[in-house]
């Protein structure tokens, strides 16, 4: 167990669990503090709390390992013995997840169903190919990264793009779900060439296992921070709306 928590402290795994709790720890405030959220942002809240947990559990394969065993002995010799399964199924939810959310809000009818197919089409992609690909157990299958974070890129240009187009543009700042697309995008611009050179991730290269570490820590970090602002912005400025109209009444 000690070698366990070293390797978390040493990894810095820490700060990106604590800057997930913070965005969830975030949301879950405002919800206490706003009686009437959307049905989107109450979503949006349980899933941050859903990344927590997956992400938790995730470190089952470091907690057997370390501890030689001893605790989850039952994986051992097996091809659970890795986490990469774990993780490659997780993202497929992760992305369907955040375009999910971009979704919600394009205002543009044409967007939505354009967007609504091409989240179809992505499973379609992704759910054989894990089946398909031998890398399953074994290494995180890149193919199935890279079209998620190219969808997400994708949607979050057509967020954009349909907020300039419309009256929510006077009042982007005010909105929680456009520094959720901001933050999902820099995420992805920084994680997206880490990952595609993720196979030089072994002893033999230390030097890029400290710079995939620091670079995936500070796009965890930028992203889940813009989460945090976001649902501060959301209230603040909401909150501001109700005084104004309750003075002039």
């Amino acid at each position: 167990m000690e070698e366990f928590l070293y390797q978390i402290y040493f990894t810095k795994g820490y700060i990106t669990h604590g800057m997930e709790f913070t965005a969830a720890l975030a949301g879950s405030l405002y919800l206490f503090f706003n009686r009437n959220p959307s049905r989107s942002i109450k979503w949006f809240v349980w899933f941050l709390w859903s990344i927590l947990i997956i992400d938790l559990l995730g470190n089952y394969a470091g907690l057997a390992y370390h501890s030689n065993y001893e605790y989850l002995g039952f994986i051992e010799n097996t091809p659970f013995v890795r986490n990469n399964w774990y993780f490659n199924i997780a993202t497929i939810y992760f992305n369907l997840a955040y375009l999910y959310f971009i979704r919600k809000q394009l205002i543009s009818v044409k967007f939505r169903k354009w967007l609504k197919w091409v989240m179809v089409l992505y499973l379609a992609f992704v759910i054989p190919n894990l089946f398909i690909s031998e890398e399953f157990f074994s290494k995180f299958i890149l193919s199935n990264f890279l079209a998620g974070t190219f969808l997400i890129l994708a949607a979050v240009l057509i967020y954009f793009y349909d907020t300039l187009l419309s009256e929510q543009l006077l009042y982007f700042y005010r909105n929680l779900f456009f520094y959720v697309a901001l933050g999902v995008c820099i995420h992805s611009l920084i994680t997206m060439p880490i990952y595609i050179y993720h196979g030089y991730l072994n002893l033999d290269n230390p030097n890029y296992i400290q710079f995939f570490r620091a670079g995936i820590m500070y796009a965890n970090i930028m992203m889940y921070s813009l989460f945090a602002l976001g649902f501060f912005m959301e209230w603040f400025y909401k909150d501001r709306v109700v005084l104004t109209e309750k003075s002039y009444l």
